[in-house]
């Protein structure tokens, strides 16, 4: 087996770019305002559905998320 640039079964190592990566700031207008509690819930049972790899209850967090910014912030992000 080779062992060629020094690594295992030949192949090359990745080496990252170099320098800090930046992101850059881009302000389209006013910061957006905290999620309420009921938004942050919603994302919450969303993000464990992806988790369990649940499709149909990641569109249901979705739609219930939209149902929530409609009720209670007056227009759905």
């Amino acid at each position: 087996m080779s062992t060629k640039n020094c690594s295992p079964k030949g192949r090359t190592t990745h080496a990252p770019a170099p320098g800090p990566l930046v992101r850059p700031d881009v302000h389209d207008g006013p910061p957006a305002p905290d999620p309420s509690p009921g938004s942050q819930e919603s994302d919450h049972a969303e993000a464990v559905a992806g988790a369990e790899r649940d499709a149909p209850k990641q569109a249901a967090c979705r739609a219930s998320r939209r149902r929530h910014e409609t009720a209670e912030h007056g227009a759905p992000s």
